[in-house]
């Protein structure tokens, strides 16, 4: 078995490709209760309360941790502080939200090494994150796949889709005030299951680690 955690999950975009396969199980977080009609399963939790929501996780890991291989986190923080298209961007942009996100990492990280799982993590965001991010994540940005640019230590995605690759954040008018900042984040099913193919045809999923400078 393997383990999809989506923070910030959002109306669940991220891990829409792994609900559906058999060997995943996903585990999704947020912290908006609008959005648990729309995410089967969703926990109502919050990212700043990282130790909290890190106990959450980990009593789901440990249900069935002898079967897990391995663990994928994906954190897609808030982008509106750090989107170009937001005339009222601040100068100095809120990291909270992207510091707790990593200190939830570390502590699933940990468990997995105890454990003797591989652990990989990505972080989506916009363009406008990249100084930021860069800078907070030590390591440059891993990927862009149209509007969306990816931190971290998951494969290279094979995306061949160009309608969702030219997909923007932030043309989305539909669905109710509530949950239109969600779907304009939303992350097309096109990429979640581009990225759900690259991990289940990874021979080890550490192979790719020389494939950040393509």
């Amino acid at each position: 078995m393997k383990v999809f955690i989506d923070l910030f999950c959002g109306l669940g975009g991220a891990s829409a490709a792994f609900r559906q396969h058999r060997n995943w199980k996903v585990i999704a977080i947020d912290n908006n209760p609008d959005l648990i009609p729309h995410v089967h399963g969703m926990i109502l939790a919050d990212v700043h309360q990282p130790l909290h929501t890190y106990t959450i996780i980990e009593r789901l890991l440990l249900e069935s941790l002898e079967q897990i291989q391995q663990v994928v986190v994906w954190m897609s923080p808030p982008c509106t502080e750090f989107s170009l298209a937001n005339p009222q961007r601040p100068d100095e942009p809120d990291l909270t939200l992207l510091l707790d996100g990593i200190k939830i990492r570390n502590f699933i990280g940990t468990l997995c090494d105890e454990h003797g799982i591989e652990c990989l993590w990505v972080v989506e965001n916009v363009k406008g994150a990249i100084e930021w991010f860069n800078e907070e994540l030590e390591t440059p940005w891993h990927q862009r796949i149209g509007p969306f640019y990816l931190w971290g230590t998951i494969p290279w995605i094979d995306f061949r889709d160009r309608k969702d690759g030219e997909h923007r954040k932030g043309d989305s008018n539909k669905g109710s005030r509530a949950l239109r900042p969600n779907l304009r984040a939303l992350v097309p099913f096109s990429v979640s299951q581009a990225l759900l193919d690259s991990l289940e045809h990874q021979t080890s999923l550490f192979d790719f680690t020389n494939m950040e400078s393509l």
